[in-house]
């Protein structure tokens, strides 16, 4: 059924209906007394039809059954009651319409209502052929002409109801399989990279916070461990510090192999200084993580005598949308980056290096020890940089 949605609507329009056919009944009916059973029958009629419609297990399964009741009670009072020609003629064109409107041609409940008001016009026959001899021919044309326009119309409703049932649930199954895939690929995607896709802005030059860490000898624990021991460490050790990225609010932007970058500062609503913290507690609770994941490896039997080490370093980058139109990439360039790598090469065992930059950024609440000035391949002068300490 197309229409059956609207419930409500079709519930004033069978009150609607069924209150004019009961004053058509108590029109035709001489006998006061007797006439006021069935009109009163017909009012009450749609109010519990809509009270008990989903509770009655016959209708509830199939609401279109409803419009099959509607007709069954039609026919009961074309055949027994003493109706004029326009009042019939209005009932089973009226009944004819409705469910020509709200219901699919294909459907059977549609199919039964035919049979039933063929078999009421069958009956009807020679009282409705009389009656239009009475009236005479211009008149009986008019009838004619106006249940055509409103059984066309009808249709030509139906038809649109059917076409926009139809894209309506392709549309439906379209958004379904987008929210799908879309869901399959969610956790591969930065947050930037889903706000930069709806952008058309070229890259955007920001003042933004860098952070790089790597494992150190990696090669040489891979050697010295059997393989499925080593890749079950490294991809323990992604997944635990992917979690501390989200943990302290930072954008993740790449895996390095056995290491990551990480950026702050891309939504641009936070302060420098606010970035510069959540940063440093991160690389801190990095640091503490990465060794509890070596003691829960002693622990098991399988130590990893690697280390760790991380760079921090703030700058003006360019973050945006990178590479051809078939494959884009969101990342950010410049020479920032290029000083926090630099950074965490230089970080000694455990170590988190950050530029003086960065310091700058930092308040009172994080120790820090000097390093000697790093020398960078690139810059013309020494790097000045110190230690983060817990």
């Amino acid at each position: 059924m197309l229409a059956f949605q609207f419930h409500n609507q079709i519930a004033r329009l069978r009150q609607f209906a069924f209150g004019l056919v009961a004053l058509i009944v108590w029109s035709a009916n001489d006998s006061a007394g007797m006439g006021l059973v069935g009109p009163l029958l017909l009012v009450s009629y749609p109010i519990g039809l809509h009270s008990t419609l989903r509770h009655v297990k016959v209708i509830a399964d199939n609401l279109d059954r409803a419009f099959v009741l509607d007709a069954l009670i039609v026919c009961l009072i074309l055949m027994t009651q003493p109706l004029g020609l326009l009042s019939q003629i209005a009932l089973f064109g009226g009944m004819a319409f409705t469910a020509r409107l709200c219901l699919l041609p294909t459907s059977p409940s549609y199919q039964v209502i035919r049979f039933i008001l063929l078999g009421a016009l069958a009956y009807l026959g020679p009282s409705v052929i009389e009656g239009l001899k009475q009236i005479g021919l211009e008149q009986s044309l008019g009838l004619v002409l106006l249940l055509g326009l409103c059984f066309f119309s009808a249709r030509t409703a139906g038809l649109i109801s059917s076409e926009r049932a139809r894209l309506f649930q392709a549309a439906k199954q379209a958004h379904q399989q987008t929210t799908l895939q879309f869901a399959s690929v969610k956790p591969y995607l930065s947050k930037p990279l889903l706000a930069s896709a709806t952008q058309t802005d070229l890259p955007r030059r920001l003042p933004l916070i860098i952070f790089f860490a790597d494992l150190i000898d990696s090669t040489g624990a891979a050697e010295r461990l059997a393989e499925d021991a080593f890749t079950d460490f490294l991809s323990e050790y992604l997944m635990r510090m992917g979690q501390l990225v989200l943990r302290f609010e930072g954008t993740l932007d790449k895996y390095t192999g056995d290491g990551l970058m990480v950026v702050f500062g891309l939504d641009g609503q936070r302060s420098q200084q606010a970035l510069a913290r959540q940063c440093a507690l991160m690389a801190l609770a990095m640091r503490r993580e990465f060794q509890q994941l070596q003691a829960d490896g002693l622990a098991t039997g399988q130590p990893f005598k690697t280390g760790q080490r991380m760079g921090i370093h703030a700058g003006v980058c360019l973050a945006g949308s990178v590479g051809c139109a078939d494959q884009l990439n969101f990342t950010v360039l410049g020479r920032a980056v290029h000083v926090a790598a630099r950074l965490e090469q230089h970080a000694d065992l455990n170590e988190i290096l950050v530029s003086a930059e960065f310091v700058q950024l930092l308040g009172a609440e994080f120790a820090l020890e000097s390093r000697p000035p790093a020398t960078v391949s690139g810059l013309k002068r020494p790097l000045q940089n110190s230690a983060l300490l817990d």
